[in-house]
C-alpha cells in the first residue's frame, strides 16, 4: 500500500472523526479508498471483515477515539496472534 493511499484514508478519517465519535466511540472502523467499509467491535474483526468486503488488503483500520493513541505493533499482531489494544 502506498503512503499516498494511507494518507488519503487518514485524511478521510480526520474529516469524519467528530461524527464517528458521536455514534461509535471506542469501536473500530475499516476504511478503503476513502470510504467506510464498516464499524466493528475489535481490531481483528475490522481487519478481517474489511479485507473480505474490500476484496483487498489495502485497507486502513482505526479505533474511533478523540485522539490517536500509540499502538505497539509486533509480528504477532500482524500474524493475528494478538489483538490491538483498545482505548476508551
Amino acid at each position: 500500500m502506498s503512503s499516498e493511499y494511507l494518507q488519503k484514508d487518514k485524511e478521510w478519517f480526520e474529516r469524519n472523526r467528530e461524527e464517528l465519535l458521536k455514534h461509535h466511540k471506542s469501536r473500530w472502523i475499516a476504511i478503503h479508498d476513502q470510504e467506510s467499509i464498516g464499524i466493528f467491535d475489535s481490531f481483528k474483526e475490522a481487519y478481517n471483515q474489511g479485507v473480505e468486503k474490500a476484496g483487498s488488503e489495502d485497507i486502513t483500520v482505526r479505533q474511533i477515539t478523540e485522539k490517536d493513541e500509540p499502538i505497539e505493533t509486533s509480528i504477532n499482531l500482524y500474524l493475528g496472534l494478538l489483538d490491538a489494544p483498545t482505548y476508551s
